[in-house]
């Protein structure tokens, strides 16, 4: 769990520092952008990290309302005037949410490939003694 937790923070951080140096370097809202990645991709390592529902169980489906919710209020937050106010934020293109939104989704996607892999090979990946060998005559580093 640890190394969920240092690879979902490690990458959260990372797309949210190039979204926002993207978005700078661009004359956008920086910070908007910002603030956009950040919140939409904790709220998808949220949903990549939580656990399976027990067999002949419900899914919690109140951590769905909770994230569509908490999904709203964030964008709201660079549209509607009052709250541009108070948290000051700038407007974003429906462009710019848009790529925010596919942005903020790595992060999350990439853990669930992660889980999905860790569950089925019990690990990162395929043991390597399923991994193909080099034909005969190529030489590797193990040569």
């Amino acid at each position: 769990m640890l190394g969920s937790v240092l690879i979902g923070g490690l990458c959260v951080a990372g797309v949210v520092l190039a979204a926002g140096v993207t978005a700078r370097h661009y004359d956008r809202p920086w910070q908007s952008v910002m603030f956009i990645v950040l919140g939409l991709a904790q709220l998808g390592v949220a949903l990549a990290v939580r656990a399976k529902a027990a067999p002949g169980t419900a899914r919690n489906t109140a951590l769905l309302g909770a994230v569509a919710l908490s999904a709203i209020l964030q964008v709201a937050g660079v549209l509607l005037a009052p709250l541009q106010l108070l948290l000051g934020t700038q407007p974003l293109t429906a462009a710019e949410l848009l790529a925010c939104t596919v942005v903020a989704a790595m992060p999350g996607l990439g853990l669930a490939i992660v889980q999905h892999r860790a569950e089925k090979f019990g690990t990162f990946g395929p043991p390597l003694s399923d991994l193909p060998r080099c034909p005969e005559g190529i030489d590797t580093p193990d040569d």
